[in-house]
């Protein structure tokens, strides 16, 4: 089969600055690697604040990434008309 994506330690974490000036991190999403072939599907699933909806984010590009390579190989999606 074709791979179609390709993701590689994929993380994402936030660095706040507590009392008096301190910085901690907070890890949201620990490292994740997968890849999605063509005509294949891949289900996330996990508990309530498991990093689901965050993994979806980084995906598209909505939040910004911590580093992570990822391999996509551009192709055009059909429109269907309902």
């Amino acid at each position: 089969m074709t791979e179609l994506l390709k993701v590689v330690e994929l993380s994402k974490s936030y660095q706040h600055r507590g009392f008096w000036l301190n910085k901690y991190t907070t890890t949201v999403l620990e490292p994740i690697s997968f890849s999605i072939d063509a005509h294949k599907t891949l289900a996330i699933i996990g508990e309530t604040s498991s990093g689901k909806s965050t993994l979806a984010k980084l995906l598209v590009g909505a939040e910004p990434k911590n580093e992570w390579k990822n391999h996509f190989k551009r192709t055009r999606i059909a429109r269907r008309e309902l």
